[in-house]
C-alpha cells in the first residue's frame, strides 16, 4: 500500500481544496501558508492533491452521466436490466470510493452529497418505471383475457375449456 501523503495525514486536504477554489489561491501560495502554520507540505503535494481530488470528481460524474445516457437509452424498453445493472455499477464504484476513505473530513461534503443525491433520485426513477412498466404489461394481460373470454364465449366453448385456454397463454385463471 502506498504511503499517504502528509496532506491526508495532516488531514489539509478539504482545507487545500476550499484555499484553491474558493479563495482562488495559487498551489504555491498554499503551499507557503501552509508551512507557515507549521505543516509539512510542499508546492507538489498540494498539486497532487488538487489533482486526486479533480479526477475523483471526474469519475464520480462521468459515472453519472454514463448511469443517466443508459437510463434515457433505455427507458422505453420493457427489460429495465441494463439501466438497473449500470445504477448499480455506479453505486458500487462510488461505495468503493467511500470505503478507502479513511478520514471524511477531507471529503466536499456538498459534491459527496450531491452525488449521492443524484444517484438516489436516478434509483427512484428507475422504480417508477419499472412499476409503470409492470402495471401497463398487468392491464394489458386483463383486456387480452376479456378479448379472449367474449371470442370464446361467442364461439360457445365452455368455462372448463376457456380457463385452460386462458391459463396457457395468458398465464391467467379465469381473468384473475
Amino acid at each position: 500500500m502506498p504511503k499517504r501523503s502528509d496532506l491526508i495525514q495532516q488531514k489539509l486536504v478539504t482545507r487545500v481544496i476550499e484555499m484553491y477554489h474558493k479563495d482562488n489561491m495559487k498551489v504555491v501560495d498554499i503551499a507557503d501558508q501552509l508551512r507557515a502554520e507549521g505543516y509539512k507540505t510542499s508546492k507538489s503535494a498540494v498539486g497532487r492533491a488538487i489533482k486526486q481530488h479533480a479526477e475523483y470528481l471526474k469519475e464520480i460524474e462521468a459515472a453519472r452521466r454514463e448511469a443517466e445516457a443508459i437510463i434515457e437509452a433505455t427507458k422505453q424498453t420493457p427489460g429495465m436490466e441494463i439501466a438497473d445493472a449500470t445504477m448499480q455499477i455506479t453505486i458500487t464504484k462510488l461505495l468503493a470510493e467511500l470505503k478507502s476513505i479513511e478520514d471524511f473530513e477531507d471529503l466536499e461534503t456538498e459534491q459527496v452529497l450531491n452525488a449521492i443525491s443524484k444517484i438516489s433520485r436516478a434509483q427512484g426513477y428507475l422504480a417508477k418505471v419499472k412499476l409503470d412498466y409492470a402495471k401497463g404489461y398487468r392491464k394489458g394481460l386483463f383486456d387480452a383475457d376479456r378479448a379472449v373470454g367474449e371470442k370464446m364465449k361467442a364461439l360457445g366453448i365452455s368455462k372448463e375449456n376457456a380457463d385452460a385456454i386462458r391459463a396457457t397463454i395468458l398465464g391467467l385463471n379465469d381473468g384473475k
